[in-house]
């Protein structure tokens, strides 16, 4: 069997095997105790049994052919697994001694959300792979509360207890192990929640690898002047995974508007059709695309431009919708100078607003605290409504060297602005697009405590190390100190945009050694290479760099964008060549 063919083969397996979707039962006795909940008649998965946890107080009577779980912390138990919780639980155990349990199983039991842990988070190493898991909770002495208990983000028990049915029981099919941990936790619905016991039976080995493979979506690539259609997200999902890629970067933001219904910014022009306006007839299409993607088991990361908040410079955006758009917010908290708003960047040498080229963006100085607590609550919006998998921040960096010299940054910086050296002022700005993103990884993605990624779209050359002639530089250049977010632990990824139009500005050496210089200066964080512009002029050049990618180590790529892929028509390419074995998303281990 060729490389090819074996790589289709374990696809199918993949597929096969990963089809199936987590159910909840409710079990009970056909006894004289109708609420007696009972074992599954027959096995309770076909699976391999691989071990049994009895969640008890210390001392109390082991059930046959299970472990015990005291609530300790995580760490190797000397039976042959590592298990445990993410903080001491044990005053959570408890021992019933009722009459109501049919046996020492159902006797014992322990708190996943009492106040010395309210958030428990219970971990068991296994090796990479697919496994089936069963789970009983609730109480024979109380049925108060609602048990709602998650496994690898997936429901596992779901169901409220009664004075007639005092246990719910779950089994989650099919759950993919890849980072070596299985976790469980309480669900958003949890009430009082607990476990009682568990059972874990192995299904398969992991048929793939674990690689991120990203696909950026602009809002180019998925609407029209008309607005957006259900048929075009449709197609770029069934295209994306068809083609063995596992996460979209899906831009919902572009300057100051949102691509769906947003408390805090107007409607998108391309969202409808007209700005300001929702779609008619009325639909959501980031809830639309997110329940695409997540069926067909694809991630989808919110994609926001940071800065830019008005795209059709130098004219100013409608002020008669509602929500009023972030330009008149900035008009509102800074006032105006000489008929300019003081609030956007500024050039240094001619005083005049910055109306970025082609782009036609307006930029929010970074200068203003109100603008960034704006942003937060967008960020939060997004996180909190919806269930994406990431926010993915582009354009969070200045427009350009001299830019940034409006009446917010000079005031805030107390000086004039690339005066007493510029170095000053230079690392001042830098700090305050570092604050934006920090802000937005510790009081949004932490607070979360969901494995929600805050990934960013970075400047290609972080400095010109190598002497390379007409390469500007995100640290010097646009004031973004991406490797220095990765550095302080405030980002969970970047992206650096290593793509162009010109086929010699990043052929591959170059491409590999940027990669290598991102990759070298991670901190433990995440480096996505981009790859996109020229290498599109043949297959062999994407192949090239994701094999180079591979080979230097980091976790994965990404490539831009989605109508070029199409437009080439290199998705069978991909899933016949580099993807042909399923990939599974990579763990961020630092959010546990």
């Amino acid at each position: 069997m060729n490389v090819r063919n074996a790589g289709l083969l374990l696809l199918s397996i993949a597929i096969t095997v990963l089809a199936g979707a987590a159910r909840s039962a409710v079990t009970q006795a056909a006894t004289y105790r109708s609420y007696f909940p009972v074992a599954l008649r027959g096995p309770v998965s076909t699976g391999t049994p691989v071990v049994k946890i009895n969640f008890q107080p210390f001392g109390a009577d082991i059930p046959p052919g299970y472990f015990p779980d005291s609530g300790a912390t995580f760490t190797d138990r000397g039976n042959g697994f590592s298990y445990g919780w993410n903080a001491d639980t044990s005053s959570a155990t408890r021992q019933r001694h009722s009459p109501w349990a049919p046996d020492q199983r159902f006797n014992t039991l322990i708190h996943l959300q009492k106040e010395e842990n309210p958030d428990a988070i219970w971990e068991i190493a296994l090796p990479p792979g697919i496994y089936d898991v069963y789970a009983v909770a609730g109480d024979p002495d109380f049925y108060d509360g609602y048990m709602h208990t998650l496994i690898e983000g997936r429901t596992l028990v779901d169901g409220a207890p009664s004075a007639d049915r005092r246990f719910v029981s779950g089994l989650a099919t099919t759950v993919a192990v890849t980072d070596g941990r299985l976790t469980i936790r309480s669900g958003p619905k949890a009430d009082n929640n607990k476990l009682a016991f568990l059972e874990v039976y192995k299904i398969a080995d992991l048929p793939g690898m674990v690689e991120f493979r990203g696909l950026w979506v602009t809002r180019f690539d998925w609407t029209t002047s008309s607005g957006a259609t259900r048929q075009k997200i449709d197609e770029i999902i069934d295209n994306a995974a068809g083609a063995g890629f596992n996460a979209l970067m899906f831009q919902v933001r572009a300057a100051g508007d949102a691509y769906y219904p947003s408390g805090l910014e107007p409607w998108a022009r391309r969202a409808s059709g007209e700005f300001g306006k929702p779609p008619n007839p009325y639909w959501d299409p980031l809830a639309y695309v997110v329940e695409r993607a997540h069926q067909r088991g694809l991630q989808l990361h919110a994609y926001v431009n940071v800065y830019p908040v008005w795209d059709s410079c130098p004219s100013s955006p409608p002020e008669n919708v509602s929500p009023r758009p972030p330009y008149y917010l900035l008009r509102d908290a800074h006032g105006t100078t000489g008929g300019k708003l003081n609030g956007l960047q500024w050039q240094k040498d001619t005083g005049q607003i910055v109306c970025s080229g082609s782009d036609g963006y307006f930029y929010a100085t970074p200068a203003s605290a109100g603008y960034r607590e704006h942003m937060r609550q967008v960020v939060a919006d997004l996180v909190n409504r919806y269930d994406i998998d990431g926010i993915h921040l582009d354009r969070v960096r200045y427009a350009g060297r001299t830019t940034s010299c409006d009446p917010v940054s000079r005031a805030a910086y107390g000086g004039d602005c690339f005066t007493g050296g510029n170095q000053a002022y230079e690392n001042w700005q830098r700090e305050q697009v570092n604050t934006m993103v920090r802000d937005l990884y510790q009081r949004v993605i932490v607070p979360a405590r969901r494995d929600v990624w805050l990934s960013a779209a970075v400047w290609h050359t972080y400095k010109n190390r190598w002497g390379w002639i007409g390469y500007s530089q995100g640290y010097y250049d646009y004031y973004q100190d991406s490797q220095g977010w990765m550095a302080g632990g405030y980002i969970d990824a970047i992206m650096p945009m290593i793509y162009s139009g010109n086929p010699n500005t990043f052929p591959l050496d170059r491409w590999k050694t940027l990669t290598r210089d991102f990759q070298e200066n991670s901190a433990g964080r995440y480096v996505i290479p981009g790859i996109g512009g020229a290498s599109f002029d043949s297959f062999d050049q994407i192949n090239a760099k994701i094999d180079a990618a591979r080979q230097l180590g980091t976790v994965g790529h990404a490539i831009f964008s989605y109508t070029e892929l199409r437009n080439r028509d290199y998705f069978d390419d991909l899933a016949a060549g580099p993807y042909a074995v399923r990939a599974f998303v990579p763990p961020i281990p630092w959010h546990d």
